[in-house]
């Protein structure tokens, strides 16, 4: 071969090189993020809040796709369906990822397989509520009256099989109290017939419910996590009003399609999790009624791993059914 052609071929893949190497940068363009429930929701909320800093940081447009159905079953499944290469990721609950594989046998999707966790994001504090005009004070007072009165009480949740509900089933469980659920399309309205007296009882998460809280409209007994909430810190954990060991959570975080790239994920999670960690990114979640909770990809998986078999022994104890 001539020097002139030797020449040329060495060119020729030095450019081949630069150019494979500048279309393995990741990203190099707009991710798409599945958003499992219609816009306006506290997961919509939550990731536009920040979508501009995570944008800024990865240097390529976020484009949302809302694909709302089945409790965020619809969703989750867009994602576990796509191709693993990091321009597609998006929203898993803990409803979508761990109780419906107890209430939805057939799930389209393997929580445990199909996914490449990212980070958590944010937990949603929730709360037991109750009209201001009933006699009790607090949990305590709350459950030595409800004990006498089984089966006539009611308590208002976003729906069968939302935490806010399983969170209702746990109280019945450690306490031996008897009220019934009335389930209703998101914790809003429940919030409304509370007030107005159609309901004694909700369990609330506090988006929906501090600020009625705080105006004296609804009373809360305490809140289900295991500390107290940055959302509404003069509230009492359930723990320290009266049912000691008492904690539910209700969380959502980010996913990728299993077989993402190790090394796509870890860029996710540490641009996340620095603006999740960040006084601003904790305040905009806050201000949102969530609780910022970044974490790395083993834990959520830990976590998704844990709270399976969990939710399965709280679900079949209740004989809890999708209608």
């Amino acid at each position: 071969m001539s020097r002139r052609m030797r020449g040329v071929g060495l060119i020729f893949l030095l450019a081949w090189t630069v150019s494979a190497s500048a279309q393995s940068v990741y990203p190099n363009r707009p991710i798409r993020f599945i958003v499992g429930f219609p816009p306006g929701g506290s997961t919509d909320v939550a990731i536009r809040a920040i979508a501009p800093r995570w944008s800024e940081r990865l240097g390529q447009p976020i484009v949302f796709d809302n694909r709302a159905g089945a409790g965020g079953v619809v969703g989750a499944e867009t994602i576990a369906k796509s191709a693993p290469d990091g321009y597609t990721i998006g929203f898993g609950t803990s409803g979508a990822l761990t109780v419906n594989v107890t209430l939805l046998p057939r799930l389209p999707y393997d929580p445990l397989k199909d996914f490449a966790p990212i980070s958590m994001m944010v937990t949603n504090p929730i709360a037991l509520t109750i009209h201001p005009s009933l006699p009790p004070q607090n949990l305590r007072d709350f459950l030595v009256w409800a004990k006498t009165q089984p089966g006539k009480l009611s308590f208002g949740t976003a729906g069968t099989g939302t935490a806010m509900h399983l969170s209702g089933e746990v109280l019945k469980q450690m306490t031996g109290i008897d009220i019934v659920h009335v389930p209703y399309k998101g914790s809003n309205p429940a919030a409304v017939d509370l007030m107005g007296g159609q309901i004694p009882l909700a369990v609330l998460d506090l988006a929906a419910g501090r600020t009625h809280i705080r105006a004296g409209r609804i009373r809360a007994l305490g809140v289900t996590s295991a500390q107290r909430s940055p959302v509404a810190p003069e509230i009492p954990t359930m723990a320290e009003a009266g049912v000691p060991g008492f904690e539910v959570k209700s969380w959502f975080g980010i996913l990728a399609p299993a077989g993402t790239p190790p090394e796509v994920v870890a860029r996710l999670n540490a641009d996340l999790v620095a603006i999740l960690e960040s006084q601003e990114g904790r305040e905009r979640m806050i201000s949102a009624g969530l609780e910022s909770a970044p974490s790395t990809p083993q834990f959520f998986m830990e976590t998704i791993r844990a709270e399976i078999p969990r939710w399965a022994r709280v679900i079949r104890a209740a004989g809890i059914r999708l209608e």
